[in-house]
């Protein structure tokens, strides 16, 4: 499971870094999206894993962790890329929190 959330985040960053660098008509807002909404999916199942399901710590990072990838999926909606980088820049953090606390 956390080799598709691996692949998820991935797709989700290209997806909006590199628009960066492209014309807007040329940013991927539907794939970011899609990329976003596995990412709320596999979140949500990640607390059922049992070396998790009892620690709350980690339970709370899979909480932040969807409600961010929700946002960028919600912004993806409205085109709205500013705020994708944003709520991608949170996800990251969560992420990254997560590996600091829990995964290292």
């Amino acid at each position: 499971m956390m080799g598709k959330l691996e692949v998820a985040y991935t797709e989700v960053i290209k997806a909006i870094m590199i628009s960066s660098v492209q014309d807007e008509d040329d940013i991927s807002f539907d794939q970011a999206g899609q990329w976003a909404e596995d990412i709320v999916k596999i979140a949500g199942e990640l607390p059922k894993l049992s070396e998790v399901e009892k620690d709350e710590s980690a339970r709370a990072f899979f909480l932040q962790m969807a409600k961010h990838a929700g946002e960028i999926q919600n912004l993806a909606k409205s085109e709205r890329w500013e705020g994708m980088m944003a709520a991608l820049f949170r996800l990251q953090a969560t992420c990254m929190g997560c590996h600091e606390k829990i995964r290292n």
